[in-house]
């Protein structure tokens, strides 16, 4: 629990923080990309955005990804290394 106004303001700003995490696309056709910390996690082409310097995406390629909208939303950063 916080103690102090500053506390709370950073307990609410952590919450709020964009998280970059790494996805992998598991399907082209209708697009499916699933998150490798969170496999149950299947993102489709309505909540993605992707850069047209990553187009086309590759089948098994792994993706950097930044969460937005309270992770609503994802934008494709970069390939990321196979890890």
């Amino acid at each position: 629990m916080a103690t102090s106004i500053k506390e709370m303001i950073q307990g609410i700003a952590m919450k709020n923080m964009p998280n970059i995490v790494i996805g992998a696309v598991t399907q082209l056709a209708p697009l499916r990309v699933t998150m490798l910390n969170d496999m149950a996690v299947n993102l489709s082409a309505a909540s993605l955005t992707i850069p047209k310097r990553l187009k086309p995406l590759v089948l098994g390629r792994q993706y950097y990804m930044l969460s937005f909208d309270m992770g609503n939303s994802w934008y494709m950063l970069d390939e990321a290394d196979e890890v």
